[in-house]
């Protein structure tokens, strides 16, 4: 990717992703909590990818791709998009949607993303 950031599809979290990751969070949702049993349970889905932008071994950003099978065909819908409140303004978000929009394709959705981002989202 340019500018140094790379997106990847997380399998495994070291205890520094989990401490990154939870930063996130508190930037997502003043009311969210972090759940390290919640998260493994999110990686080990087999209907749902985290995607991570990373600078360098920091993460900056992610996006959560949940599928499903309706009878017209699959589904993917992207929830929890972040961007670290430092690094907004870099294109991250932009790379995180042609990543979450590569997988899409690439597994033949019929339908995908349902995204509503709020105001104080925005750098």
């Amino acid at each position: 990717m340019t500018e140094d950031i790379d997106i990847e599809v997380v399998e495994t979290l070291t205890n520094d992703h989990f401490r990154q990751v939870k930063a996130l969070l508190t930037q997502l949702s003043s009311t969210a909590t972090f759940d390290p049993d919640r998260m493994h349970a999110t990686i080990d889905a087999t209907a749902v990818n985290l995607f991570v932008a990373r600078d360098a071994e920091l993460v900056v950003g992610m996006a959560t791709l949940v599928t499903f099978p309706l009878v017209t065909g699959w589904r993917g819908i992207v929830e929890d998009v972040v961007v670290e409140q430092q690094a907004r303004g870099r294109g991250i978000a932009r790379f995180l949607r042609e990543a979450l929009t590569d997988e899409s394709v690439r597994r033949c959705f019929r339908t995908w993303i349902s995204l509503l981002a709020r105001r104080a989202s925005r750098p």
